[in-house]
């Protein structure tokens, strides 16, 4: 009978995770020793306070809540069904329960030994992960210590080079050659590797069929010691024959290749052998990249990159890396702190190219040396919150530091401000107009509202900047608080930061102390909100292509940057990212710290919904059809969205009667 039983529940657990995820010899062990424990409607499991008991239980058949009395009313939290995992504190470390347990109707519980489960979350992180998941929706507690330590260790788990290793080296991700010929001098193919930052050149025949390899350290050890002339033919250095692969070829056999035949780069040809067209190489360090979790090598590879091909390589590299984490879990303020420093790189890059690329043309055209006047590149929104992880469009704007001659007018302004030089804002916009060329053709499209450096409304000097914000506040309306919204968050990129950080204390001074604007911006800040019925349901879209989907970006995640902005704001915070605009209120308005914690928590939850999203889809990520998640991942959505309306709340009691 015993026997029975046990399997009985093998065959239920099996099918629910996280326990499908354990091999099904040692899930029959754990079956063995599962207790059956009954409970009528009504009567708890466990209570509020009570020391957690050495069982996880999970809900064979009937209803359980997960509840708790709050000023004076019971209010449910969560609702488990069959297959649900509940009551897991001690797996964590945590020794009371924070909610009660009671049956709905009816309910069959599988009581599970704690004691069995523990020795699996060091051996199978994605059951760790889904507990943890699991505890945090259920508590709220999504940046519990204990929570973030078990994801850390699991991720740390889950991160392995097997997945690297299995990748293939597709005609795609395959690096172009740098080529010479055998009768070239070393000399010359010695300028061209200086010129094109590489180590290695190819050495071709005239059918660009590979002959040899000639690398950095060859030269150094048989020019640099003397023993050939840096005029002799390459051919007499090179090391030959090349060592070749066949496109498609794994990067597990590749190291082998290079491990067993002691070379640092393979050529890449039309059939593997030298007898056929070179397509192009792969070096030790190309597999290092290749391995896509360490950021600091793309970061690198970008600081280093000589042309815009290079970047959209590294970005693509980079979308690869942004996949892996957000699917092991790894904390999303990190990631997105991670992007931040990436995007950053490659926008400098792309200044950096475009200054070499325009300034001559710049000093034909308009006569100045445009290296020697400050400016400064801001970037804006989401980018600006360093929150920025899939590749949307650009908003970016330019500050450059204001040199006058006459009167004229700012856009949107009746400006009296002295007109700076015309010459230097037209170098300017001709700069703008090459860099967010080359943000475009790395993968960063223009902004549909034209919100972008290259608009002459939005290339500025530091005291049309000033005035331009002054008459936002000053005179505001509908067009400019939405404005405001970007704007507001700005952060420098490149050039000299001081404009920046000038420009933001007077613009902090200037809204802080304006209640009016505070109060219009608040209001704007609550024309939306979030996407719960009733009864806790959903809100979908009704209409149009995107019809049944739950807009995360507009309904979910704009509704809590606008009201920790207005916060922010109003208390001069000098902070742009969202969660450390949260972290500063937490300090500065204590009375409503457990909100702002909630809403962090929310947060996070949200980016990471929007970034998978988005890498899924292959766009920003606004939109996420609830039928395509599972159940988990259903509630922990949901739970994101309940704090909101505390946050609009604040918002409501502080600015809104000023109106």
């Amino acid at each position: 009978m015993a026997n029975t039983i046990s399997r009985r529940i093998y065959d239920f657990l099996k099918d629910f995770p996280p326990y499908n995820i354990i091999p099904s010899a040692e899930l029959h062990t754990i079956s063995k020793n599962v207790s059956v424990q009954y409970f009528e409607a009504g009567q708890s499991v466990f209570n509020v306070g009570d020391a957690s008991k050495e069982f996880i239980y999970v809900l064979n058949q009937g209803a359980i809540q997960l509840c708790r009395e709050e000023n004076g009313s019971l209010r449910i939290y969560n609702k488990c069904d069959e297959g649900d995992t509940f009551g897991i504190r001690q797996v964590f470390g945590e020794d009371k329960y924070f909610f009660q347990a009671v049956a709905e109707e009816e309910s069959l519980i599988y009581a599970i030994p704690v004691v069995l489960i523990k020795p699996l979350l060091h051996r199978f992180p994605k059951f760790t992960l889904y507990l943890a998941n699991s505890f945090a929706v259920n508590t709220r507690q999504f940046n519990a210590p204990e929570i973030q330590t078990a994801k850390t260790e699991a991720i740390s788990d889950l991160i392995n080079t097997q997945i690297y290793l299995s990748r293939l080296a597709t005609p795609n991700s395959i690096r172009k050659a740098v080529t010479c010929t055998a009768d070239e001098t070393v000399q010359q193919a010695a300028k061209r590797m200086t010129l094109k930052r590489i180590s290695t050149i190819v050495v071709i025949d005239a059918e660009n069929k590979p002959l040899g390899i000639l690398s950095d350290s060859t030269i150094r050890k048989k020019i640099g010691l003397g023993k050939f002339n840096p005029e002799e033919p390459v051919g007499h250095i090179m090391t030959t024959p090349a060592s070749c692969i066949k496109p498609n070829t794994s990067l597990a056999d590749i190291q082998i290749q290079l491990i067993r035949q002691r070379v640092r780069s393979v050529c890449v040809t039309e059939d593997g052998t030298l007898h056929t067209s070179l397509i192009g190489i792969i070096s030790e360090h190309d597999l290092i990249i290749a391995h896509g979790f360490n950021p600091a090598v793309i970061l690198r590879e970008i600081q280093n990159a000589d042309s815009v091909d290079t970047l959209k390589t590294m970005m693509e590299r980079s979308a690869d890396l942004l996949s892996t984490y957000l699917e092991r879990e790894v904390n999303v303020e990190f990631v997105a702190n991670i992007f931040a420093e990436l995007y950053d790189a490659l926008t400098v890059k792309c200044i950096e190219l475009s200054i070499e690329e325009v300034k001559e043309d710049i000093k034909i055209s308009e006569g100045i040396d445009i290296t020697q006047y400050n400016f400064c590149w801001l970037t804006l929104g989401s980018g600006g919150r360093r929150e920025q992880m899939l590749r949307t469009d650009q908003d970016n704007a330019l500050i450059f530091e204001h040199i006058s001659t006459s009167e004229f007018k700012v856009s949107e302004t009746d400006s009296d401000i002295k007109n700076p030089k015309p010459e230097i804002r037209s170098a300017f916009l001709h700069l703008a107009h090459s860099i967010t060329a080359k943000l475009k053709a790395v993968g960063f499209d223009y902004c549909k509202g034209n919100m972008m450096a290259r608009n002459p409304e939005y290339c500025l000097s530091t005291e049309e900047w000033k005035k331009l914000f002054l008459h936002w506040i000053d005179i505001p309306n509908e067009g400019s608080m939405l404005k405001c919204k970007i704007f507001f968050d700005f952060r420098p990129v490149f050039g000299k930061f001081e404009l920046a950080s000038n420009l933001r204390i007077e613009v902090l001074k200037i809204a802080s102390e304006n209640s009016l604007f505070l109060a219009l911006l608040s209001k704007s800040s609550l024309l939306t909100s979030p996407p719960l019925g009733f009864f806790r349901n959903f809100l979908l879209e009704k209409t149009g292509e995107n019809k049944n989907a739950l807009n995360i970006k507009n309904r979910a995640m704009v509704p809590i940057t606008d009201a920790v902005r207005v916060l922010s704001l109003s208390l001069s915070i000098e902070e742009v990212s969202t969660l450390q605009r949260l972290q500063k209120l937490i300090e500065l308005d204590s009375q409503n710290a457990e909100i702002y914690k909630e809403i962090i928590g929310a947060y996070e939850i949200l980016m990471r919904f929007r970034a998978m999203n988005g890498l899924k889809q292959g766009n920003g990520g606004r939109y996420v059809y609830p039928e395509e998640l599972n159940k988990l991942e259903r509630i922990l959505l949901r739970h994101s969205f309940i704090p909101i309306e505390g946050l609009q709340n604040i918002i409501r009691l502080r600015f809104t009667g000023q109106i």
